[in-house]
């Protein structure tokens, strides 16, 4: 069941579940990068201004396969053709362009389309993920692929990802909240919900793009002894939305700053790479829902929160969270 169809009822490359800051109330761990020096980068290879969004990549995935007339890209649960634009070329790892590029299925790319969404670029990127060993084992059910509509976005609700149900019970968030008793338990918020929430905290996985919520919510829950994914969004490379943990429900995401925060997390390291334009989209589109559906009124960064702690959500996407405030009216929280 979709989260909103209802009332009340993710490490240095080392230390990357150990350090991150998350918490449900002060100190738990989550997947994102910890603190070290922040310098603005940009695609290797492509000296391209970090302040120009028409430079930025337009989509971003697992490759599939490439035809005459189409690059199939994946996103964790889906894949998108991609039509080619007559002067497409690709670039290495190294910043070499190419009329041709032997690529290998999983490999991950970024892609840039024309103003008809055809690619005219795709660049093949090395691993960015910050995460050091496998996975943990978490039993998850098969995705549906269910969706439902969000306003005017398309929502891949918990069943269509194959989330497995959240354990209230373990760890960080163990037994019901009781302000008095037990403040860091699992919290559902009272009605009216628009009460409750006020800031929109943007993350981003510091994963690579084919490691999606599945993989974020097995980490989350195994590692961190969270109930439950901590985030209530996430957005993968081709700017398609998740459901995440109810929103009804306090997230696990911000050390100090998860009660009235929402959580929304970008999937991939953009410590390490430019934003993704499809996902700055969707970002833009889903927190102008949730502020006039939700009265929300702040936005900022991880980082905002829990200064030294953290780079989330990445030296090349934080700086541009102040813009997105001020073009939706919503105040900016720098700390």
């Amino acid at each position: 069941m979709c989260q909103f169809c209802f009332t009340r009822q993710f490490i240095s490359r080392r230390q990357f579940i150990a350090l991150a800051g998350a918490a449900v109330v002060t100190s738990a761990a989550a997947a994102c990068t910890p603190a070290r020096p922040v310098t603005k980068q940009t695609l290797q290879g492509h000296q391209r201004p970090l302040n120009d969004h028409a430079q930025w990549p337009t989509l971003a995935g697992s490759f599939v396969s490439l035809t005459s007339d189409a690059i199939i890209l994946a996103a964790p649960f889906s894949q998108q053709a991609i039509p080619l634009a007559p002067q497409l070329h690709f670039v290495d790892t190294n910043g070499q362009r190419h009329k041709k590029l032997p690529l290998k299925p999983g490999e991950s790319l970024l892609v840039w389309l024309d103003a008809t969404g055809n690619a005219t670029q795709a660049q093949r990127i090395p691993p960015i993920s910050a995460l050091d060993g496998p996975i943990p084992t978490l039993p998850q059910p098969a995705p549906t692929g269910e969706t439902q509509a969000l306003h005017n976005l398309e929502i891949i609700t918990r069943s269509g990802w194959g989330a497995a149900a959240y354990e209230w019970a373990i760890g960080g968030e163990s037994g019901f909240y009781d302000a008095e008793t037990n403040p860091a338990g699992w919290r559902i918020y009272d009605d009216p919900l628009a009460a409750q929430l006020h800031t929109l905290v943007v993350h981003h996985s510091a994963l690579d793009f084919d490691l999606g919520p599945q993989s974020i919510q097995a980490l989350h829950m195994r590692h961190n002894a969270f109930a439950d994914i901590g985030y209530h969004f996430v957005i993968d490379g081709l700017g398609q939305l998740y459901e995440g943990r109810s929103i009804h429900v306090r997230g696990a995401h911000t050390g100090g700053h998860n009660t009235g925060y929402v959580g929304v997390c970008l999937l991939g390291n953009f410590e390490e790479i430019s934003p993704i334009q499809a996902q700055w989209d969707t970002l833009r589109q889903l927190t102008s829902y949730l502020q006039t559906t939700y009265t929300i009124t702040n936005l900022g960064g991880h980082l905002d929160y829990q200064p030294g702690v953290t780079v989330c959500p990445g030296a090349n996407l934080h700086p541009h969270l102040p813009q997105l405030a001020r073009e939706l009216g919503l105040i900016y929280d720098a700390g």
